[in-house]
């Protein structure tokens, strides 16, 4: 066996039992390492692309709620922050809003694309950092807004659920720590 490997799969069940004894020492493990189950990869990478299909919308349309709401846990939490406001709100207050803004004409379509991402596992728990923008169609090629949705997700009867979602309406839009998707960086 080659010693870069074996010496990785060492530091990796060392992880764990650190993990396991609940101590989170530089232990983290991140999903987009190459030593990352190749399983689990796919897995988060196909909660992403549909958590930002569901939200997007072509014109005269409507996040697709029911698909929406298998995503999530049901004791989810989603959290806004603008200038004016933190909004706490679950997915049913959070479905409410949109459909208001949607209503009075504030949204007609919307288009959202993960452009790079970091994610820490922890046993049973990610935590997600996802840069995203914001576009008025897929074909665009302008964006309207940037920014990093936080979320966490937990593993709930076998498959991952996000169980928090937050993000900051006008925090700086920086990808210092998070990979481009697309790219080995």
């Amino acid at each position: 066996m080659d010693e870069t490997l074996r010496r990785n799969q060492i530091q990796r069940r060392a992880a764990s039992v650190r993990l396991q004894r609940g101590v989170l020492e530089r232990g983290t493990v991140d999903v987009n390492d190459l030593q990352s189950s190749v399983g689990e990869q796919r897995q988060l990478d196909d909660l992403m692309c549909r958590f930002y299909e569901v939200i997007s919308f072509e014109e005269g349309g409507t996040p697709d709620w029911q698909r929406m709401g298998d995503l999530f846990s049901e004791h989810a939490r989603i959290t806004r922050i603008t200038p004016e406001a933190i909004d706490y709100m679950d997915l049913s207050t959070f479905r409410n809003m949109a459909e208001e803004l949607i209503e009075v004409g504030a949204f007609t379509r919307f288009y959202e694309r993960e452009v790079a991402r970091r994610a820490d596992r922890f046993g049973d728990v990610m935590h997600v950092a996802s840069a995203y923008e914001t576009k008025i169609s897929p074909d665009a090629v302008d964006y309207l807004e940037r920014g990093v949705n936080s979320l966490q997700l937990v593993r709930e009867k076998g498959s991952w659920k996000i169980v928090s979602l937050c993000w900051d309406d006008h925090a700086p839009f920086d990808l210092t720590g998070l990979r481009r998707l697309g790219t080995r960086e």
